[in-house]
């Protein structure tokens, strides 16, 4: 007889643990292949969202470009939100009310923002932006999140890096390869004179060669040459598109003793403002 009280009372605490088990999986949240941490929502109301972080928006569609999760700091730069809001069983015509909170490295509210959103808009996005300024924002991880009537629903980290500090993020995707020589790639692909160290004469040149994997949008690369004193004094912007092969931006400087000074120079390449590569050369 004890043995069957035993035996009911392991099964009732097996079910328990088994049903407590279910419930804590429901309160789980997804994290959804954006990188956005989804909490599963308490109210009768579903909403789903994904949050995306970006630069600049294209001219004519809208359409974000340069979506990222890493971002260079700089004077009149912003980051933008674009969250893409899917509603599911609501009735027409409800005001869907959200607040937007975004989070510095010290795990402090910086910003906070209401945004009122119709179901029946013809946009089912919500937009939102901060300064990058320096002076307003410090290097590291913040955070974005999002509340549904006040309950939290999402959220998603953004990362922060100095100014002049190389993008890894944008680095690991296009993979851009540096190549400097002296005299033109040929037909065959081959560079010549490829080197860090060059001679200044009359009719020398230095001619960078940035070979980029990835592409698979029109995109303006900025490309700028720096001198000894650490100013830029020459740049030039290329755009590429998926369809152009090889994906190369290419250009070149005199390098007439009267006209250069000897030291160590730099080759930066930017996108949307971002380092995504650079070399250094001297020329003696």
């Amino acid at each position: 007889m004890k043995d069957h009280k035993l035996v009911r009372k392991l099964l009732f605490f097996l079910l328990l643990a088994f049903t407590s088990g279910c419930a804590n999986q429901l309160d789980v949240p997804v994290i959804s292949e954006d990188g956005t941490v989804v909490y599963p929502s308490k109210k009768k109301e579903e909403v789903r969202i994904g949050i995306s972080f970006f630069k600049d928006e294209d001219k004519k569609s809208g359409f974000p470009v340069g979506i990222d999760t890493v971002f260079t700091l700089g004077e009149k730069e912003n980051i933008r939100t674009q969250i893409v809001v899917e509603q599911i069983g609501l009735e027409a015509n409800k005001l869907l009310m959200f607040h937007l909170d975004w989070i510095g490295p010290d795990g402090r509210s910086f910003f906070t923002k209401r945004i009122d959103h119709f179901i029946n808009d013809s946009s089912n996005t919500v937009k939102s932006s901060v300064s990058l300024s320096p002076d307003k924002r410090l290097p590291g991880k913040h955070l974005l999140k999002v509340y549904f009537f006040r309950e939290l629903i999402a959220e998603k980290s953004f990362t922060l890096i100095p100014q002049h500090a190389l993008n890894y993020s944008m680095n690991r995707k296009f993979s851009p390869i540096i190549t400097l020589c002296e005299k033109p790639k040929t037909n065959s692909g081959e560079y010549l004179g490829a080197d860090t160290v060059f001679t200044r004469s009359k009719k020398a040149k230095v001619r960078v060669y940035v070979d980029l994997k990835n592409i698979s949008e029109p995109l303006t690369f900025d490309l700028q040459w720096i001198g000894p004193d650490g100013n830029k004094f020459y740049s030039k912007e290329i755009e590429i598109t998926s369809e152009d092969s090889p994906s190369t931006l290419y250009s070149s400087i005199s390098i007439p003793a009267e006209k250069r000074e000897p030291g160590k120079y730099a080759v930066e390449v930017y996108l949307f403002d971002e380092l995504i590569a650079s070399k250094i050369f001297l020329l003696k």
